[in-house]
């Protein structure tokens, strides 16, 4: 009787523990589905990125932009079996996206990381206080389209200008270096040759010097 009894704990054990075994790969509970796709002037993205900030207590959920415009969203690294069937928390949330160009060489420093490419949608969009993406995440699944818009002449011209400042700030700033790195070299330079002018003033008037006193005793001699 007691070993029935043992073995009847250790398999309710085994039939609790299950459910968190089987969903460990969906890094957390979650009520929710969210799928959608994501368009730039009405024509689908082709890569990016995708962030769902929570507005309660709930993490904030990610998803990555398919070359066919799609994206899921997921919670750490959600469901490792099955992408489509990862969960998040059901709430309210605030979108925002990042879509780049192809990343741009460092030519300054070889070897370095590549440098992010120009944003290729309105800069609005990167940020939670002026994307104007607020969705209301329900239990179940929702589908929810990301309806964006490439940057205007005006934002254009104004991130040509930013451009153009840094790279005249950083010039800038690298000549001060190299002004100031070439200081001690000049300076020595500068107190060699004044010492060489010296010199030669003391060795011209020394010829004078003895001259004089020769006439001095001559003089007195006569």
């Amino acid at each position: 009787m007691p070993r029935n009894i043992f073995q009847i704990m250790l398999a309710c054990l085994l039939l609790v523990g299950l459910p968190s075994l089987t969903g460990c790969g969906d890094s957390g509970a979650g009520d929710a589905i969210v799928q959608g796709t994501v368009t730039v002037d009405g024509q689908l993205a082709e890569s990016g990125s995708v962030v769902f900030h929570s507005q309660g207590d709930s993490p904030a959920a990610y998803g990555t932009i398919r070359e066919d415009g799609t994206y899921v969203l997921r919670v750490g690294r959600g469901n490792v079996d099955n992408v489509n069937a990862s969960k998040i928390m059901s709430g309210d949330y605030v979108a925002t996206v990042q879509i780049r160009g192809p990343s741009i060489p460092d030519a300054e420093f070889e070897g370095a990381p590549p440098r992010p490419g120009p944003l290729l949608i309105a800069e609005k969009f990167t940020s939670k206080a002026t994307s104007g993406l607020a969705h209301t995440i329900k239990a179940g699944r929702n589908v929810v389209n990301l309806e964006l818009e490439s940057p205007s002449e005006e934002e254009l011209q104004a991130r040509a200008e930013a451009a153009a400042a840094k790279e005249a700030e950083e010039a800038a700033r690298k000549a001060a270096e190299e002004n100031t790195d070439s200081t001690p070299a000049e300076e020595a330079t500068e107190t060699e040759a004044e010492t060489t002018d010296t010199e030669e003033e003391v060795s011209e008037g020394a010829p004078a010097d003895a001259g004089d006193e020769q006439n001095t005793e001559e003089e007195s001699n006569s």
